[in-house]
């Protein structure tokens, strides 16, 4: 027999958990409300958020049981269980939005517009921090927030490069790629998050579908708020006057190393533009907008164009995009008469802005304990349902609120973006704990102060 691998304490405190939590739940006695099908719900849920967030099997097994579980313990049936799979082609659009990120980073083209924008800051550092804020913004809008990774070890090079780690004008440049790689998540457009906000804004309207602005008009004044936050910070930090030595010349030979625009660069910019024509012209072609995201990323790969090589392909995590479907089906197979039955009335009289502050705060919390895309598949649903009871009018806007928490962290492991920065050693976990806290702070009231004024100016609540 060969050796086996002995279970750690903490795996096994890990699987007494995931085991005792639905067990739990089974054993609260039914009634009216909390009924057998709720519990059944509830225990599979639980457990299924258990295993990935403690991450016990690997996340492809994960996604595989979720709709087993709700169809053998009379949850609902196959055919909802497996609705992301079969109602839209949000799952495609989510496979092929991976490639072309993997495609769009093999052909360099934003690596070129980041070194590009940053030349002409003529290295002077507090131009620098907010021009790489604003082409960071910029760069995941045009790549569906597919950049983020690629954004993360740009800002590290710059950090590396000009010997700041460690330092305060580093730990902001990497604070840069933190808001940017996890915060644009939650204002642009991708299958990915799409899917799962147009699933939990269903629950409240079943006829709800979104589309590429859906998210940038409820939170565009996100990138305002961040570059408040990010001007408080130079002047908390006391930077606001620093000057670098050699910055422009670092720029300019990490620019000049690309050579010039390459053919692959410019099939990558023609496919970003059809994508974007694409979506702009929905209302006209009025054709599914997850078909873009099938389409037009394809084309690199044709014969006769071959600006990304198969090899990407292979990069694609098949897990993640099982266990993303899984979660979606979280809210397809809810529990949304309840809530809007029982809990609604219990929020009765509740004032819209306190609600909405409650459901950012909520998102902070359940950071701590959930992965972003668990707690968005869970509570967004739940919260839109309870959203729309005290008179909010867009079905989407509460689920908004709990996730623009995505980037608002204590820790690096509450969010994958915010580990990988974290990952590349440039401040201590002190430094990183502080901005945070701070960071989270200042964007609480920012976002009581502007985001809920504008969405009472625009009619959304």
């Amino acid at each position: 027999m060969g050796d086996t691998e002995r279970m750690s304490t903490a795996t096994k405190i890990k699987w007494i958990v995931t085991i005792t939590l639905p067990i739990l739940f089974m054993l609260i006695p039914t009634n009216e409300i909390y009924t057998a099908q709720l519990r059944a719900y509830l225990a599979a849920t639980i457990f299924f958020i258990c295993l990935a967030a403690l991450e016990l099997i690997p996340v492809l097994l994960t996604g595989l049981i979720l709709p087993i579980l709700y169809v053998i313990s009379g949850v609902t049936t196959v055919n909802v269980a497996l609705a992301p799979w079969s109602s839209s082609f949000m799952i495609w659009a989510v496979i092929d939005g991976f490639a072309f990120a993997y495609a769009l980073e093999e052909t360099g083209l934003v690596k070129r517009i980041v070194y590009l924008a940053a030349i002409k800051c003529n290295g002077k550092y507090v131009p620098l921090v907010l021009v790489l804020l604003t082409v960071g913004f910029f760069i995941q809008f045009i790549t569906f927030v597919n950049a983020w990774l690629l954004f993360i070890v740009l800002c590290f090079g710059v950090v590396g490069a000009l010997n700041l780690k460690h330092t305060k004008q580093g730990i902001i440049i990497m604070m840069l790629s933190q808001i940017v790689a996890a915060g644009s998540a939650a204002i642009f457009y991708t299958p990915t998050n799409g899917a799962l906000l147009q699933a939990g804004a269903q629950m409240a309207d079943p006829n709800f579908t979104i589309n590429w602005l859906s998210q940038p008009f409820l939170g565009w004044l996100y990138i305002p708020i961040n570059f408040i936050i990010v001007c408080i910070f130079l002047k908390l930090y006391k930077v606001s006057k620093t000057e670098l030595s050699s910055g422009k010349e670092y720029f300019e030979k990490q620019y000049a190393s690309l050579g010039k625009i390459t053919r692959n660069e410019k099939w990558a910019a023609i496919v970003i533009i059809c994508i974007m024509l694409y979506l702009i012209t929905a209302n006209i072609h009025k054709l599914d907008e997850n078909y873009a995201f099938v389409i037009f990323p394809i084309l690199l790969f044709f014969p006769g164009i071959n600006a990304a090589s198969p090899s990407v392909l292979k990069k694609v995590d098949v897990g993640f995009v099982v266990f993303l479907a899984s979660c979606m089906s979280i809210g397809t197979v809810g529990i949304g008469n309840i809530i809007g039955t029982y809990l609604a009335p219990m929020l009765a009289g509740c004032p819209i802005p306190v609600f909405l502050v409650g459901c950012l705060l909520l998102g902070i919390i359940m950071n701590v304990v959930m992965t972003p895309v668990a707690m968005l598949a869970m509570l967004g649903g739940p919260l839109a349902l309870l959203g729309t009871s005290l008179g909010i009018t867009h079905p989407m806007a509460a689920a908004m609120a709990l996730f623009f928490s995505n980037e608002l962290v204590f820790m690096p492991y509450e969010n994958t973006f915010c580990l990988a920065m974290y990952g590349f050693d440039t401040m201590s976990m002190k430094d990183f704990m502080q901005y945070n806290v701070i960071k989270m702070i200042l964007f609480v009231i920012l976002f009581a102060v502007l985001i809920i004024p504008y969405w009472y100016f625009v009619g959304i609540i």
